[in-house]
């Protein structure tokens, strides 16, 4: 099992979002409310723009 999962908040921001995925070098991220459920993940595919 893994300890210290990263994650974002709901009201967390592209650049905050990216930030997280960087540094912790993981491809998705939890978004947990303030309670620490789950309300989604967010991944790399989902931060890139398609025109």
């Amino acid at each position: 099992m893994t300890r210290g999962v990263l994650s974002v908040g709901p009201d967390a921001h592209f650049a905050e979002i990216a930030d997280v995925l960087r540094t912790g070098a993981v491809r998705a991220v939890p978004v947990l409310d303030g309670d620490g459920r789950l309300l989604g993940v967010v991944s790399e595919a989902d931060l890139l723009v398609t025109v």
